[in-house]
């Protein structure tokens, strides 16, 4: 019986220190596809109606009641708990889109491309997690039924790297209205940025090039989702709050 409570214990305490990172790790980091970024006030208000927030809320409380946290720190936990709920979430979601197209592979390396690009310079980000939830999904759909059923020769490949990248090269990173960056954070996140984008056009080009028709296209529509992205108000310095905790994190 000791054997077990101890175990459970153990159980616990592992997965709240993995919510714990999740939760600085999340509110630090520029969010990925179309997504959210949230003040605190907001997060909390909306993420209410959640299922998801109300399951974390109850895993803070199971973490309050052994004695693994305190109640202080309850809604870091939860916010980090609900954060990895919406990761694991957003990933099945985007894998079995993936299969139901038939393009299981070209999804993950699509998301290959899309996404370090995307955290380093930024974007459009929706109002709620709800419609962060379904645009990103409706994107990845949309770019993965370009993939199926619409040809793309190399050069449309071509010409969309060069447009993106010169956009992006020009205008990363992009920054929120709630979290404006400062001069030498702006000047970390282009280099980011433009670090990524060399790699990604030259990927493309190697692609184009070994004449792998698909794997430039994936580039392409990649660094020209991102590209899109430039139009809305977007993303530059993680958030300075843990969403939805009301609590300050570090910024690493």
């Amino acid at each position: 019986m000791q054997s077990k409570k101890g175990m459970k214990k153990g159980i616990l305490t592992g997965v709240a220190a993995v919510s714990r990172k999740a939760s600085e790790f999340t509110a630090n980091l520029p969010c990925v596809w179309w997504n959210y970024q949230p003040d605190a006030q907001v997060c909390k208000e909306d993420a209410e109606v959640l299922m998801l927030a109300r399951l974390a809320e109850k895993f803070a409380g199971k973490l309050v009641q052994a004695g693994t946290v305190s109640q202080e720190e309850a809604d870091v936990y939860a916010f980090g708990f609900y954060q990895m709920l919406m990761l694991l979430l957003n990933v099945g979601t985007t894998l079995l889109l993936g299969a139901a197209f038939g393009l299981f592979l070209p999804c993950v390396l699509l998301n290959v491309a899309y996404i370090p690009i995307r955290v380093s310079a930024g974007g459009h980000h929706a109002d709620t997690p709800f419609r962060c939830y379904l645009f990103s999904t409706l994107l990845i759909a949309g770019l993965l039924g370009i993939l199926k059923w619409v040809p793309i020769p190399p050069a449309v490949s071509l010409g969309l790297l060069a447009v993106s990248g010169v956009v992006i090269w020009i205008m990363a990173p992009v920054e929120t209205e709630n979290h404006p960056l400062d001069e030498t954070e702006r000047h970390v996140y282009r280099r980011r940025a433009h670090a990524v984008l060399i790699a990604e056009l030259a990927a493309g080009l190697l692609a184009v090039i070994l004449a792998r028709e698909q794997l430039a296209a994936i580039v392409a529509l990649g660094l020209g989702t991102e590209c899109g992205m430039r139009a809305g108000p977007g993303l530059g310095k993680p958030p300075a709050y843990a969403a939805g905790c009301g609590r300050r994190m570090v910024w690493r």
